[in-house]
């Protein structure tokens, strides 16, 4: 499997990532909501996380199970000791759509270890996974990162770390959400609306992770 890694000019990347500023209350309402075909949380984690209530909040209606795409890799590759869960993960993309100024990108995981017992489950951070998927349209060279509901990503590191605590995405918490074996726990994340025609995007969830290549969102319903 090839891994692909979004490469673009560092002053372009600087320059545009503020596509991804702070959205209202009124336009998350417009927003995805979260499905997961397991317990994505543990017990203590579903307050840290959000649990229904984000879905709620969130006012993101409608799943999908389609598969657009599908990668398979090793699991914890990048990392070494005790918090290395080792097996494999798949990463899928589910749809990534346009509705108005929004566009929701849904996605899926599924950690499998077959040396470890069937109720065994690692954690987003061991795993490796970050909370805050990148789209970067390759075409027209603009990045793009989950909108929020403060802060701002062309602020200062207040503003910055403000955003990402309330950033348009689910999971929300790398440290309580737990991937149980052989489960696929669902994801979405919320950006503003691509600014241009044609727009094809390269998706990276986690920094270590391989990347999906040519995405092409399509209108909702």
């Amino acid at each position: 499997m090839t891994r692909h890694r979004l490469l673009l000019p560092t002053a372009a990347v600087a320059l545009l990532i503020g596509l991804a500023g702070c959205t209202d209350a009124e336009s998350a309402d417009e927003t995805p909501a979260p499905t997961s075909t397991s317990a994505a949380a543990s017990d203590e984690g579903q307050d840290e996380v959000g649990g229904d209530s984000a879905a709620e909040d969130s006012g993101v209606r409608g799943t999908t199970d389609a598969v657009l795409a599908e990668q398979t890799f090793d699991a914890g590759a990048e990392g070494e000791g005790d918090g290395n869960p080792g097996g494999t993960l798949t990463t899928m993309v589910r749809s990534l759509e346009v509705s108005g100024e929004t566009m929701t990108l849904r996605w899926a995981m599924r950690w499998d270890n077959d040396e470890a017992a069937d109720d065994a489950s690692a954690s987003m951070y061991d795993l490796g996974v970050s909370a805050l998927p990148q789209m970067t349209d390759t075409v027209n060279l603009k990045q793009y990162l989950p909108l929020c509901t403060d802060g701002s990503w062309q602020g200062g590191a207040i503003d910055n770390q403000r955003c990402g605590q309330t950033a348009l995405v689910s999971p929300t918490n790398v440290v309580y959400t737990e991937l149980p074996n052989h489960a696929v726990v669902e994801g979405w994340a919320v950006f503003a609306a691509p600014q241009d025609e044609g727009a094809s995007f390269d998706l990276l969830v986690a920094e270590e992770w391989p990347s999906f290549a040519g995405l092409t969102p399509e209108q909702a319903d």
